[in-house]
């Protein structure tokens, strides 16, 4: 009996030895381009935003195809591996896209290298605390840790960005080969950009003699408004701020803009908007886009508009500023306006570039992942 036991025991320890054989080590080369080496959890973390790019592509083509549909409500009825994406299944589109991203890394990386653009550690800290911020307030920790991926490995994978606006700003930059001038920066943040004082209420859910009061409220405002009462009196009693509050002005209204990129970075602190109140509002071109902003644009300055979208389910009070007589715009958009004007033509320039690198997989460690077992814990 002793002898079945050791017998069994050395068979578990075998067993055990072979299991753990086939899973991935700590710093697992699974990636090679020249000098440079990706590690097996760093792939993966390229293959779950590959994945989860891939089905925001899919629910917006979806979403565009019918009325009213969401991202939301295809998400949960599609099934994304029956899709093609480019003449491509779905799960080959997803691996190729990962090992794109890894080639767009090493280009861009090496362009820096060559032209002594380097990150400074201001530069690195800023975007490690970001980092930090989204993992653990916008769910990506659940998301990348439940897929093997530390929040060491996000962070190497989200400084590369760096490098592409480092050499982004080298190219199209003052100075740079492709530098855009002043006035052409100018121009298109005044014809694509407008600045209002905004007031929203979410009526989606609401009755229509709740959705009737909220109107009713709004046209009060708006008739006090163009009596001459301040913007910031009408907000402060519409969202019950107390007049020594120190909270933010304008935590309380919807934003319109799809992008959340500040205007005010570090190197702006400094500046200030007259209007601490104003929201940006731009047009389809542009990282700042909103339905509204025709609405907005085709009004004069000082006038108020009470606005009824139905479709988003939102009622709103605008007060259009004049974002042409606040120098804090030029200055704090001008990397926006640059990004809005330039990205494309650079994004096709690095796409043709990054595809020429060659990269070397490790077959254990690349597939040993399957995008079809990626775990998405909501």
């Amino acid at each position: 009996m002793k002898t079945l036991k050791k017998v069994l025991a050395m068979c578990l320890a075998l067993v055990l030895v072979l299991s753990f054989a086939g899973c991935h080590q700590k710093n697992e080369v699974a990636v090679k381009a020249g000098d440079d080496t990706f590690t097996s959890a760093f792939y993966m973390c390229a293959l779950i935003n590959a994945d989860t790019a891939a089905r925001t592509k899919i629910d917006e083509a979806k979403a565009a195809e019918k009325e009213n549909a969401t991202s939301s409500t295809t998400s949960a009825t599609t099934d994304y591996f029956a899709e093609t994406i480019d003449g491509k299944s779905y799960e080959d589109y997803v691996k190729e896209s990962a090992l794109n991203t890894i080639k767009r890394f090493v280009y861009v990386k090496r362009m820096c290298d060559e032209n002594n653009l380097t990150i400074s550690e201001q530069e690195k800290n800023n975007s490690l605390t970001m980092t930090e911020y989204y993992w653990n307030y916008y769910g990506y920790a659940s998301l990348f840790e439940a897929n093997g991926v530390s929040l060491a490995t996000y962070k190497e994978y989200t400084l590369y960005s760096l490098y592409e606006d480092k050499y982004f700003n080298f190219i199209y930059g003052e100075g740079g080969d492709k530098a855009v001038s002043d006035t052409d920066i100018k121009n298109f943040l005044y014809s694509n950009y407008v600045i209002a004082d905004v007031l929203s209420a979410s009526v989606a859910s609401k009755k229509d003699s709740e959705k009737a009061l909220v109107q009713t409220d709004f046209e009060k405002y708006k008739g006090r408004l163009e009596k001459g009462e301040t913007f910031e009196k009408i907000y402060k009693e519409y969202n019950k701020v107390k007049e020594d509050t120190t909270s933010s002005t304008t935590s309380s209204t919807a934003s319109l803009a799809t992008s959340s990129t500040t205007s005010g970075s570090e190197e702006n602190k400094a500046l200030a908007p007259k209007d601490s109140y104003a929201q940006v509002i731009g047009s389809k071109e542009t990282s700042y886009s909103s339905k509204q902003y025709e609405t907005i644009k085709a009004m004069k300055t000082g006038e108020v508009k009470f606005v009824k979208d139905d479709e988003s389910g939102y009622y709103y009070l605008f007060v259009k500023g004049d974002i042409t007589a606040d120098p804090y715009y030029l200055e704090g958009l001008k990397k926006n306006v640059l990004n809005d004007m330039k990205f494309d033509e650079f994004e096709a320039a690095i796409k043709a570039e990054a595809a020429k690198v060659e990269l070397k997989t490790v077959a254990f460690a690349i597939n040993q992942f399957k995008v079809k077992k990626i775990k998405y814990p909501y």
